[in-house]
């Protein structure tokens, strides 16, 4: 009992981060239940300023947990905490920072229950990254759901309404998928902890092609956090008809989450899993890339751009090796600043024009210029141009699948290499329609813009904008973490 007790104690101490973020949950859960309704713009702005703080708490105690962290699974192996769970978590808190600025900064008049549900969201994500045992994995994975088909119908327009519907029916479906292949990969191994050497034995006692088909409907969960293909039909949905904080928050967090769970897998699962992902990869990147050459909604198109970057960022899981793995690491966390900063700037050019279609912001820059040249920053960098860190991500992650195929390596990397370079070329026609409306074409005659943007607005657009500039000339700021932590 006294061991126990000893243990349950010892695993507090590593989850601190977690305690805090349910203190802050309880709080405003009795914050929320004794303001009276409806919501003032004044009181939801004390919800998001709440959240906001809550954040930046959980960024500051992250910051001083030792940068060297020896894994040290706790609470009988249901997670683990290490280097890479931290540095994930950091990032999650980044983002959701973000996300509350953003809807202070544009003024959302949300209750405080959509505070609670992306803490909560939040709380689901940070057990994920430190998962190592298929239980802890899917209750995780489930809060986080839930939270997120709540948040996408949160404002009860038939359109939110509709996309959550839709959120809510694949993401049911790629969990029952998720969840029989968890069953199968336990009645195969006899256990649920997947980082145990007995858990490989029993992979490699049995059939390959019924490892290799349960392995892949365990995938579907994560995938479909990843907006990966083929388990991406609702991210275009979600993306135009969710409130633009949050699909931002959609766009990047879970990403994170679904990535290092993958990351732990491909290191302790010894499966090929090669032809699998190299599929997911080439559909990914091919179906984001063409759908998205016909869209003239600019949320919609950061939809289809999202599946497209999934592919990218699972090469550097494909790779398996260390190099590959950072790869993967850097390019997921430069797209958080500028897939962030492309919804803030979505928001600030709808706040001008009315709408979120392309053809709405013709000649836009002209009054407005600073939003023009970020909008520009912001596009090259999702195409992978310098000098933007979007480059430097896409260099990395061909640059480890050629070493990969020039040491002797499956010919699909050479395949994946090629069809990435090519369909970077192809996103340009597409990530570029934005500054040819704000730059090239001119506005209907008497439709005059009315640009009101707040300093919040302002400085928080040109922070995510120059930083995506900053971290291509500055690039071991990232990597030097990623290097300590991985």
């Amino acid at each position: 009992m006294y061991q126990n007790l000893q243990h349950i104690l010892t695993g507090t101490s590593y989850i601190q981060s977690e305690i805090l973020l349910t203190f802050a949950l309880v709080i405003l859960i009795f914050w929320v239940s004794f303001v009276k309704k409806p919501i003032s713009e004044k009181q939801s702005n004390q919800f998001h300023l709440f959240g906001l703080i809550s954040f930046l708490l959980l960024i500051t105690f992250q910051w001083l947990v030792p940068t060297r962290i020896e894994p040290s699974p706790i609470f009988n192996g249901l997670i683990v905490f290490d280097g890479s769970a931290k540095y994930a978590k950091m990032l999650i808190f980044i983002a959701g920072a973000i996300t509350c600025l953003h809807l202070m900064a544009f003024r959302y008049k949300f209750d405080g229950e959509m505070i609670i549900l992306l803490l909560a969201s939040t709380l689901g994500m940070c057990i994920i990254v430190m998962s190592t045992h298929f239980l802890s994995l899917i209750v995780a994975m489930e809060l986080v759901s839930i939270c997120s088909y709540v948040m996408v119908s949160f404002e009860k327009k038939r359109q939110n309404l509709e996309a959550g519907i839709k959120y809510l029916l694949f993401g049911a479906t790629t969990s029952a998928i998720m969840f029989y292949g968890i069953s199968l990969l336990y009645g195969a191994t006899g256990t649920l902890q997947f980082t145990i050497p007995e858990f490989s034995a029993g992979l490699a006692q049995n059939q390959p092609m019924l490892i290799g088909i349960a392995l892949l409907m365990t995938l579907a969960g994560l995938l479909f956090k990843l907006n990966a293909a083929p388990f991406h039909v609702w991210s275009p949905d979600v993306y135009q008809a969710g409130p633009t904080p949050i699909v931002s928050f959609l766009s990047v967090a879970p990403k994170l989450a679904a990535l290092l769970v993958l990351i732990r897998m491909r290191e302790y699962i010894k499966v090929d899993i090669i032809l699998i992902f190299g599929i997911l990869i080439l559909a990914s990147i091919l179906i984001g890339n063409f759908a998205a050459l016909w869209q003239n909604n600019l949320k919609r198109l950061l939809g289809y751009s999202g599946i497209a970057h999934a592919g990218f960022i699972l090469i550097g899981i494909l790779v398996g090796t260390e190099s590959g793995i950072h790869a993967s690491m850097f390019y997921l966390s430069v797209y958080v600043f500028i897939n962030m900063g492309a919804f803030v700037l979505a928001d600030i050019l709808k706040s001008a024009s009315g709408s979120y279609e392309l053809d709405s912001f013709s000649g836009l820059s002209k009054q407005f210029k600073s939003a023009g040249i970020i909008a520009l920053i912001i596009m090259v960098a999702l195409v992978g141009l310098p000098p933007t860190s979007g480059f430097t991500g896409k260099f990395l992650v061909f640059i480890s699948a050629w070493d990969v195929y020039e040491q002797g390596g499956n010919s699909i990397f050479l395949w994946i290499v090629g069809f990435g370079l090519i369909n970077t070329a192809i996103s340009i026609y597409y990530y570029f329609k934005l500054p040819y409306f704000l730059f090239v074409k001119n506005k209907p005659e008497g439709n005059d813009y009315t640009i009101h943007t707040s300093w919040l607005q302002t400085a928080l657009l040109l922070v995510l904008g120059l930083s995506v500039i900053y971290l291509f000339f500055q690039p071991q700021f990232i990597q030097s973490w990623i290097n300590r932590l991985f």
